[in-house]
C-alpha cells in the first residue's frame, strides 16, 4: 500500500487478504532453511514459523502508536531458528544471506533484558 495513514481496520483488512501469501511464504522459507541446514553439522531445534494473530496485531498497533502501521510493521510473519552454540551464528547468518534478499538485520539481544541470559535475538527483514 502507498505511504498514507491507514486506520487499524484498514491494516487488519489488508493483513487478512495477504495472510494466505504470508503462510505460503513462511512454508517455502522454512523448507529452504531446513534443506540447507540439514546439509550442515549445525545442531538446531525444529524451525518454527508463525503468522501474527489479529489480536496481537491490534495490540501492537495500539502499544507502539504507529503513525502508519501498515508501512511500519515488519513482522506480519516470522521464522525462528534456535541453535545451541554461539559459534553457529555466523554459519546460519551466511545461509540466510545466501537464500534471501536481506534488507536489514537487527540484534535484539540487548533489548531482551537480564532474564533472557544467553539468548541472542537476531531479526532479519527480507523479501523473496
Amino acid at each position: 500500500m502507498n505511504k498514507a495513514h491507514h486506520s487499524m481496520d484498514e491494516v487488519i483488512a489488508y493483513f487478512k487478504r495477504k495472510e494466505p501469501q504470508y503462510r505460503e511464504l513462511n512454508k517455502k522459507a522454512k523448507l529452504l532453511l531446513n534443506r540447507r541446514l540439514n546439509k550442515t553439522d549445525i545442531k538446531i531445534s525444529p524451525i518454527l514459523s508463525r503468522i501474527k494473530k489479529e489480536s496481537s496485531l491490534r495490540d501492537k498497533i495500539k502499544r507502539k502508536n504507529y503513525s502508519d502501521p501498515l508501512n511500519e510493521i515488519t513482522d506480519f510473519a516470522g521464522i525462528r531458528i534456535v541453535c545451541g552454540f554461539e559459534g553457529d551464528f555466523s554459519k546460519i547468518n551466511e545461509i540466510i544471506y545466501d537464500l534471501f534478499n536481506v534488507l536489514d538485520k537487527v540484534d535484539k539481544t540487548y533489548e531482551l533484558g537480564v532474564d533472557k541470559m544467553g539468548y541472542h535475538g537476531l531479526h532479519y527483514r527480507w523479501y523473496p
